[in-house]
C-alpha cells in the first residue's frame, strides 16, 4: 500500500535519524536522572530551589527550539502544518518566558513567584497550545461521522470538566477563602488552562488527519498530559499551601518539556525524512485500527467517571455546588442517548441497506437462473435440430447408395 503526502504515519523502527534526534532522547534519560538523583541526595531546600528555577527553563528552552525545528521542517509538507508546529512553540516559548521571571523573581528578587508576573506568560500558554491544535490539519468527515465525534469528544470533555470542578475549581472559588482575589483568580485559572489543553489534545485525536506523523502527536499528547496531571498537583498543594519548589513535583514539568521536545524533533525528522513513494508499515496499519476501536470505547469509559463523582459526591461532604454535577451528568446522559440514537440509525440504515443487497442479489439469482433454463433449453432445442439433421442427412445417404445400386 503507497502513502501520499497526506498519510505519513509512526516509524519507530528506522534507524537512520539526525544526531539531534539522539541528542534529544540522551536528554531526556540523562537529565531527568540527574534531577531525581539531585532529589535524593541534596536535602537543602534553597540549594533544590536554585537547581530547579536554573534547570527548568533550560529544558522549556530545550523544547521551544525542538518545535521551531519541526515548524521549519514541516513546511515542505504543507504551510499549514507549520504553520501549526510554529504556533506550538510560540506557546513553548511563552511558558519558558514564565519560567525564567519565576526564577527571576525568587532567587534575584528573593520574593514569592506566585502570584507574580510570571503567570502571564504561564497562563498564555494555554490559549497559544489550542490554536496550535486548532491549525493542525483536520480530516474531511461526513457530517454524521463528524457528529458522532463531536458528541464523543463532548461526553469526554464535560466529564474532565466535572472532575476538575468537583476536586480543583469549585473547591477553590467556593470555601469562602480569605486569599486576596488575584492568587485565587490564578489558582484557579491553570485548571482551566489545562482544560483548554485536554480539549485541545481530544481535538488532535478524534479529528486527526492522514497528514499527521502520528508519532510525533502521540509524544506530543503524551508530554501534554503529564503537564496537566503536574499542573493539577500543583493546584491542589496551592490550594492547601504545601508547594515546595524544587520539590518532586517539578520533575513533572520537566518530564512533560523533554516529551515535547522529543515530539518536535521527530516531527522535524520524520518530516525531513520522508518519501513520497514510501510504503505504509503493518505495524502502523495495526496502530491505527487499534486507535479508532479503541476511541469507539473512550466515551462510555468517561461516563462510568462521571457516575463514580456523583457517588464521591454522595458519600463525602464537598463544598461546591451540587447542581452543577447535576446538569453535568444530565447533559452526559442525553449526549450518550443521542449517540446511541444515532448508532441505532446508522444500523437501521446499514440492516436497509443489506435488505436491499440481498434482494437484488436474489433478483439477479433469479434472472440468472431463467436464463441457465432458457439457455439449456436452447441447448436442448439445438441438440433436437442437430440429431435431425444429421438424421436426414443419414437418410438421404441411404437413398443415394439405393439409386446407385439400381442403376448398376
Amino acid at each position: 500500500m503507497k502513502i501520499g503526502k497526506e498519510c505519513i504515519l509512526f516509524n519507530a523502527y528506522r534507524k537512520k535519524h539526525p544526531k539531534i534526534f539522539w541528542l534529544i532522547v540522551a536528554l531526556a534519560i540523562l537529565l531527568p536522572s540527574i534531577s531525581i538523583g539531585l532529589e535524593l541526595f541534596v536535602k537543602d531546600e534553597y540549594s533544590l530551589t536554585v537547581i530547579s528555577d536554573i534547570t527548568s527553563p533550560l529544558y522549556n528552552l530545550i523544547a521551544t527550539i525542538a518545535l521551531i525545528f519541526a515548524a521549519k521542517q514541516s513546511s515542505r509538507l504543507s504551510k499549514r502544518l507549520a504553520l501549526a508546529w510554529g504556533m506550538l512553540a510560540f506557546a513553548q516559548f511563552s511558558f519558558t518566558l514564565g519560567d525564567i521571571l519565576w526564577a527571576v523573581i525568587e532567587l534575584g528578587l528573593k520574593s514569592t513567584p506566585f502570584p507574580s508576573i510570571a503567570d502571564g506568560p504561564y497562563l498564555l500558554f494555554y490559549p497559544l497550545f489550542f490554536a496550535g491544535a486548532l491549525l493542525l490539519p483536520s480530516k474531511r468527515l461526513s457530517p454524521t461521522e463528524w457528529l458522532k465525534r463531536t458528541l464523543d469528544l463532548s461526553i469526554v470533555m464535560i466529564t474532565a470538566i466535572l472532575g476538575f470542578w468537583v476536586y480543583l475549581i469549585g473547591p477553590i472559588i467556593g470555601t469562602g477563602t480569605t486569599s486576596p482575589f488575584l492568587e485565587t483568580f490564578l489558582t484557579a485559572a491553570y485548571p482551566v488552562g489545562d482544560l483548554l489543553v485536554f480539549c485541545a489534545l481530544l481535538i488532535i485525536i478524534y479529528y486527526r488527519s492522514e497528514k499527521f506523523i502520528l508519532g510525533s502527536i502521540w509524544i506530543l499528547a503524551f508530554g501534554s498530559i503529564v503537564m496537566i496531571v503536574t499542573d493539577s498537583i500543583f493546584s491542589y498543594q496551592s490550594l492547601l499551601g504545601t508547594y515546595i519548589s524544587g520539590g518532586v513535583l517539578d520533575l513533572g514539568w520537566i518530564l512533560s518539556y523533554l516529551l515535547i521536545a522529543f515530539a518536535g524533533v521527530y516531527q522535524a525528522d520524520a518530516a525531513q525524512t520522508y518519501k513520497e513513494d514510501a510504503t505504509l508499515p503493518y505495524m502502523n496499519l495495526f496502530i491505527r485500527e487499534r486507535i479508532s476501536q479503541a476511541l469507539a470505547y473512550t466515551p462510555y469509559i468517561w461516563v462510568v467517571g462521571a457516575y463514580y463523582l456523583l457517588i464521591n459526591y454522595h458519600y463525602t461532604e464537598s463544598p461546591i455546588n451540587p447542581d452543577v454535577l447535576f446538569v453535568g451528568v444530565g447533559c452526559i446522559i442525553g449526549l450518550v442517548i443521542i449517540r446511541q440514537i444515532i448508532a441505532l440509525i446508522e444500523n437501521n440504515h446499514l440492516l436497509s441497506n443489506l435488505r436491499k443487497a440481498l434482494e437484488r442479489g436474489n433478483l439477479q439469482a433469479s434472472e440468472l437462473n431463467k436464463s441457465n433454463q432458457n439457455l439449456q433449453q436452447e441447448i436442448i432445442r439445438r441438440e433436437r435440430v442437430e440429431e435431425q439433421l444429421l438424421h436426414d442427412r443419414s437418410e438421404e445417404r441411404c437413398a443415394g447408395k439405393e439409386c446407385r445400386s439400381r442403376w448398376s
